[in-house]
């Protein structure tokens, strides 16, 4: 098996041989050139290609994560006391209902 493999890399290496002797000895820095753009543009369809199965598998863990997490429920709204807004949260954030107040920017001094 290992005889054929190599037999095959000899042809494919002849192969390479014969084009760059028709295309690449009249202009080496061309072909050089040409050649780095196809491998680049060959390991970039690869790199797109691990990145798109990477996005596709994250995706189907996350989907997963979510279908197993309860969603947050917040709890009844309370008030006490004269004029005391509802607040309502679910234990760990409360929101009073009231936006918090605009914090004063200091004036430059001129």
């Amino acid at each position: 098996m290992y005889q054929r493999n190599k037999a095959e890399v000899l042809k494919l290496l002849d192969a390479l041989r014969d084009f760059y002797g028709i295309f690449g000895a009249k202009h080496p820095t061309l072909s050089m050139v040409v050649a780095m753009i196809l491998g680049a543009g060959i390991a970039g369809g690869f790199w797109r290609l691990a990145a798109y199965s990477y996005e596709k598998e994250l995706r189907k863990e996350s989907s997963a994560q979510q279908s197993s997490v309860p969603s947050s429920v917040t709890g009844p709204a309370t008030t006490s006391g004269n004029q005391s807004p509802a607040n309502t949260g679910n234990g760990n954030v409360f929101n009073s209902g009231e936006p918090a107040a605009p914090s004063k920017q200091p004036s430059k001094p001129r």
